[in-house]
């Protein structure tokens, strides 16, 4: 997010992607090369430095995309939060709700660019906002810093059997229902573009814990090493909410070999290693297994590593 101990470096990070993509453990690369990528840089933003967002851009193009399909925005004066026409604080201001009014519609720019031309707004949203339990798609998800409950915004035509695209809104940090109410998904601006262009917004909450204590979503690994893969708690359950609105089957988790033995076992086995004095982590994921006399179950990850978790820990 900062640049004091240097800046991220682009190549670095496509060879990890593509560490874990000869893994299985992402999708393939190659698919990026016709996707369409928005990025957003307020020149005011202090929080995500612009040096940094530049090398998120970089990495877009070091990955194949072509300079055609990435808009990257950072000429606004904004400081970090989600730019409106209207809605929230002063455009260069950095603070609750994370709604600024930079007299820029950032959610039509952004849908227009992922989807192409778009047709003009609804006036105003006249469709339904529905919540639901997102304990259906992760076992006791506040644990794993995703909320009870997640939204869905449904247009008047979808909710009347028309054909219509799913769009995945994450929200950003300090951003939940618990910190701001409805205010992410009623003034952001997705809701009236979704209404004219038959697209049902996904709205996925996250949850504070004491690891993340900001209500982030898991980009870091506060809450599971694997976070960035598709194995990842939170992003399986996220997935499964994308595929349960399809209508589509969600893919089968995979199968994942158990091994039951001590800690000391699994060492010497390869699967652990030691990670504190008489203490053991697994390897891969460096779940922590106790003493070295412990008995544990791991199972083994489809794209390398073990888990205490299962096949999506």
């Amino acid at each position: 997010m900062q640049t004091s101990i240097g800046a991220p470096d682009p190549a670095a990070l496509l060879a990890k992607a593509q560490a874990l993509e000869r893994q299985g453990r992402i999708d393939p690369l190659a698919d990026l090369a016709d996707d369409r990528i928005y990025v957003f840089s307020g020149t005011k933003d202090d929080t995500v430095t612009p040096p940094v967002v530049d090398q998120t851009v970089a990495f877009y193009r070091l990955a194949g995309v072509p300079e055609a399909a990435i808009r990257y925005v950072n000429d606004r004066p904004a400081g970090h939060g989600f730019a409106t026409e209207t809605e929230g604080g002063a455009c260069a201001t950095t603070g609750t709700p994370f709604i600024i009014d930079c007299d820029y519609d950032q959610a039509g720019d952004l849908l227009g660019q992922i989807y192409g031309p778009l047709n003009p707004p609804a006036a105003a949203a006249s469709g339904q906002l529905i919540a639901f339990d997102q304990g259906e798609f992760l076992a006791n998800p506040e644990n794993h810093g995703l909320g009870a409950t997640g939204f869905v915004y449904v247009p008047p035509d979808c909710a009347g059997g028309a054909s219509c695209r799913v769009h995945i809104a994450f929200h950003g940090c300090k951003q939940t229902s618990a910190e701001i109410g409805d205010q992410f998904r009623t003034e952001t601006g997705y809701n009236r573009w979704a209404d004219t262009n038959r697209l049902i917004i996904l709205y996925p909450e996250a949850h504070r814990t004491p690891a993340n204590p900001n209500s982030c979503w898991d980009w870091w690994g506060y809450d599971d090493a694997n976070y960035a893969t598709k194995t990842g708690r939170q992003m399986a359950a996220v997935a499964a909410m994308l595929h349960r609105l399809a209508g589509a089957p969600a893919t089968p988790p995979p199968s994942c070999p158990e091994h039951t033995a001590t800690n000391v076992a699994h060492w010497q086995a390869g699967r652990a290693y030691v990670c504190n004095w008489w203490s053991l982590c697994a390897l891969g994921s460096n779940d922590f297994l106790g003493f070295a006399w412990d008995t544990t179950t791991l199972f083994e990850l489809p794209g390398g590593g073990f888990s205490t978790a299962g096949c999506q820990p």
